[in-house]
């Protein structure tokens, strides 16, 4: 089995691209994002879309990162872990959030997020469950 694995995106569209392009000529079998795909990139919407265009295709599989879950707790009101966070974080998270669209913003409560664990089982054909690979603060 042939797996690529590309990390710390951080709204780096072009980045990204580019690693997809390289990943696509070579082949692969499984596709693992590491997550923190925003946060300090210009690059929020076509981050997004292109993420979610590769999750829906089977072969992708995304752990969720400290800066995905600072997004899924504020989408669903929290800013806890955010407001810890040094100010120029806090501010670059402010910055990305305005550049999400509402259009885009339910696609990162579509994600679907999974752990080692689970993707080692979805080699072999189990189902899996979804689960946080990083707590905030981790990474």
């Amino acid at each position: 089995m042939k797996v690529a694995v590309l990390g710390e995106v951080h709204a780096n569209f072009r980045a990204l691209s580019a690693a997809l392009a390289t990943v696509d000529a070579a082949g692969y079998d499984r596709l693992i994002f590491l997550g923190d795909l925003l946060t300090y990139g210009a690059d929020v919407e076509e981050t997004v879309d292109l993420v979610s265009k590769r999750l829906l295709d089977g072969r992708a599989v995304l752990l969720r990162g400290n800066h995905d879950a600072i997004y899924r707790d504020l989408l669903e009101g929290s800013s806890s872990y955010a407001n810890e966070l040094p100010n120029w974080i806090r501010e670059s998270i402010c910055w990305t959030r305005e550049r999400l669209p509402a259009s885009r913003r339910p696609a990162l409560n579509t994600w679907s997020f999974s752990t080692c664990p689970t993707m080692a089982a979805e080699a072999e054909g189990a189902s899996s469950s979804t689960m946080s690979a990083a707590q905030p603060g981790s990474s």
